[in-house]
């Protein structure tokens, strides 16, 4: 007999009671992680020195600007790591309400979310320390290109470059994968679901198209980052511009409606409004309030009605239209029929 393996068992989610109380004791964790991630990036590259292109025209030049600002240069990347890893806390408490209402998100995306914050910040830190070393000792030397070149392409900066990209490759994977899931669960609006996915992909992006000798900038794309982070620190809060997604509230996965879904409830809703229009329906069905946060982010709508339940009445029938009254007879006609019957007496 052929041997057939055995169909795996589907996880079942967690306890909702359960899941609820432990997001409660860790939310204000979250939401200071959240926005130390959304802004420190930002403040490190604006601290970090902006040479002009003159000030650094070769390599010589360029390392005797990184040893007169080697304190800034650290500094901001020290910043840049701190948010780096607030931001990979963040996408924990993410991950850990998205895997316990929807099982089926991989454990990966737990070790990217740990490991690329880890491996960004050590090697972005590390890679400038060792920068500025090489430089102090360099100024102290005959300061030659070939001697420059040497220290900016060589064994120490190749392996913290590759950790860091390899660092930048993992928390983006992390954040498409915890993104997505954490939306297909309701726990995400459909706009933050692709902007989590755009903020994991952007700097994959900007790190293969461009690079800066002082290696600053590692981490996800600020600008997006900070939109993204900040926005998710306002709904772990509690908060949202339409309301709290279901999932929420409820501990358990709340699926946004599909298309279909969508559709049919619309024209659901659309039946009760006429029915009460012409007082014979229910009461019409709430509208969402409207605006440009909530246009913008989406929230707490209702969820699709299941099939089946939600009937729409039937619509009247359209009122057939009276007839026409006869077109009136021509003047001519007229004084035809007239000449006929003035001549009947007479025959």
């Amino acid at each position: 007999m052929p041997l057939t393996r055995s169909p795996k068992p589907v996880p079942r989610p967690a306890d909702p009671q359960e899941t609820l109380a432990w997001e409660a004791r860790n939310r204000t964790w979250a939401v200071v992680a959240a926005a130390i991630g959304a802004g420190l990036p930002l403040i490190g590259l604006f601290v970090a020195p902006k040479p002009k292109q003159d000030q650094v025209p070769e390599l010589t030049s360029a390392l005797i600007y990184f040893h007169n600002h080697a304190a800034a240069f650290v500094i901001s990347q020290i910043v840049i790591a701190i948010g780096s890893l607030a931001a990979g806390v963040a996408l924990l408490y993410l991950y850990q309400a998205t895997k316990a209402r929807r099982p089926q998100l991989q454990s990966a995306a737990r070790v990217l979310a740990i490991l690329g914050p880890v491996l960004l910040a050590v090697a972005g830190i590390a890679g400038q320390v060792y920068l500025a070393q090489k430089a102090s000792d360099f100024v102290k030397s005959a300061k030659t290109d070939p001697e420059a070149n040497s220290i900016l392409t060589g064994g120490f900066r190749v392996a913290t470059g590759s950790a860091g990209i390899a660092g930048q490759f993992a928390l983006a994977f992390a954040f498409v994968l915890i993104s997505l899931n954490a939306m297909r669960a309701g726990l995400l609006t459909r706009f933050m679901g692709v902007l989590g996915i755009l903020v994991g992909v952007f700097p994959v992006l900007l790190s293969l198209l461009a690079s800066t000798l002082s290696g600053v900038g590692g981490g996800p794309a600020p600008i997006v980052q900070f939109f993204w982070l900040g926005a998710l620190a306002y709904l772990f809060t509690g908060r949202w511009p339409n309301g709290l997604p279901k999932a929420w509230k409820t501990g358990k996965a709340e699926p946004w409606p599909s298309s279909q879904e969508m559709r049919e409830q619309r024209q659901a809703e659309l039946a009760n409004r006429r029915g009460q229009r012409d007082g014979r329906g229910g009461a019409a069905a709430p509208q969402r309030p409207q605006g440009i946060l909530g246009t913008l982010f989406g929230g707490g709508q209702q969820r699709a009605s299941s099939k089946g339940t939600a009937t729409a009445e039937a619509e009247p029938e359209p009122v057939e239209a009276e007839a026409r009254p006869a077109t009136r007879p021509s003047p001519a006609t007229s004084a035809r029929k007239r000449k006929r019957k003035k001549k009947r007496p007479g025959s």
